[in-house]
């Protein structure tokens, strides 16, 4: 396009004369179209106020030298006192939207005053170099206004992952003082905002893979799924979460079960317990459970305390458990048997019941009776649905046998 001035610098020096004659007024203009527009950035008080001015004055002798300049793309740094204005907004925890409107706001006076500024009182243009200098001086000025909003961002979303690494460290200590039998019960559920007088069910989640904020995402699909009416939740690492719900869910793990989790995250609950002694049960329940989750191979993706407790109670002597499951079982232990030890295992959970036994399994009941007949031979005794002993060892049997080579092969 042509320009009736002779040059691009000609045709920004009435907006940088305007700039330095107004800065004093325009910093009052801007301030108050911040607070209308946004009042939550001062709710401070004077200090906020403060703050707010001396981050608008600070932008208008960089808003100068980069319409200036004229860059395409203009490289600087944020003036400390914006800087220290964005981290102070994510301190307060104001709202990112909140800060990008500020932005919107101060902007908006400069465009709207200066383009007034070039039609009436002492900066009024000829009209033939008005165009021309609107053009120019306000191109520059938003690649100013772009460029300065992604910075400010950048401080604010920094402090705000600061506040959120300390606020989570907090959490941890004041959730792990409980743990202990250290806290002041009161002062711990002001801090956490949790009642420890309630119902707890314990949870983890984790995955091999995820990071966070997916993690984050799969406890409010918990929450979706259970409705708590109030829940904690902390972080253990980068790749698991730890918490409680309070739920009147009748079968938070059927329930769990049945959710769309994404590929790669796993659950563990505890039990529902009652009051500040079942908020430790149920976390050490959970714990067991995300522990049994990784010993037990082929495990599903949600894992109840009640399904693993006497593989959990019993695991943590290994080699004990090795002796007793395989004095017990001896030959079913070997992989082509699974089906034989899963039929037992069915057979034992259905108190004996060759029908039901069938149902689960998905086979004739006939086929049952067979395949229990055929583990009686190799057990050189016969067993009944009442021995505790022979049910313990099956129930940790999966702790002993290792996942199969091969595809395995067993008579029905």
């Amino acid at each position: 396009m042509k320009h009736h001035y002779r040059n691009d610098s000609v045709a920004v020096k009435p907006f940088l004369d305007w700039l330095e004659k107004n800065s004093e007024e325009l910093v009052d203009m801007m301030l108050e179209a911040v607070v209308t527009a946004t009042p939550g950035v001062v709710l401070g008080g004077l200090a906020d106020h403060t703050r707010l001015r001396d981050a608008l004055t600070s932008h208008l002798p960089l808003v100068h030298s980069v319409v200036a300049a004229g860059d395409e793309d203009p490289t600087f740094e944020l003036p400390k006192a914006a800087t220290k204005w964005a981290r102070h907004m994510a301190t307060e925890r104001v709202e990112l939207s909140e800060l990008v409107l500020a932005y919107d706001a101060a902007g908006d006076v400069l465009i709207q005053m200066f383009a007034r500024s070039t039609r009436t009182g002492d900066s009024r243009l000829p009209d033939e170099f008005r165009a021309d200098a609107l053009e120019i001086a306000l191109e520059r000025l938003f690649r100013y206004l772009r460029a300065a909003l992604t910075r400010a961002i950048s401080a604010y979303t920094q402090e705000r992952e600061l506040l959120r690494h300390r606020d989570d460290s907090r959490v941890q200590d004041v959730v792990q003082s409980v743990l202990n039998g250290t806290a002041n019960e009161a002062e711990a559920e002001r801090e956490l905002s949790y009642r420890f007088t309630a119902t707890h069910l314990a949870f983890v989640v984790w995955s091999e893979h995820a990071v966070g904020p997916e993690l984050e995402r799969v406890v409010l699909l918990l929450r979706a799924a259970l409705q708590p009416w109030q829940h904690l939740s902390v972080f253990e690492g980068h790749r698991q979460i730890a918490g409680w719900m309070s739920t009147t869910h009748p079968d938070p793990a059927s329930e769990l079960s049945g959710a769309d989790l994404p590929d790669g995250f796993r659950v563990a609950l505890g039990t529902a317990h009652q009051g500040l002694s079942g908020f430790r049960s149920t976390r050490r329940e959970a714990a067991e459970a995300r522990r049994m989750a990784d010993l037990v191979a082929g495990s599903s993706a949600v894992v109840s305390f009640l399904d693993v407790a006497v593989p959990a109670m019993a695991s943590h002597d290994t080699d004990l458990v090795r002796t007793f499951v395989t004095g017990r079982l001896g030959p079913l232990l070997d992989h082509r048997h699974e089906v034989l030890l899963q039929t037992l295992q069915v057979w034992f959970a259905e108190l004996g019941s060759p029908t039901r036994t069938s149902r689960r399994l998905g086979v004739h009941a006939n086929t049952v009776v067979k395949r229990l007949d055929r583990v009686e031979r190799l057990l050189k005794h016969p067993f009944d649905p009442a021995s505790l002993t022979l049910r313990v060892a099956v129930e940790l049997a999966p702790l002993v046998v290792a996942p199969p080579a091969a595809v395995r092969t067993d008579p029905a």
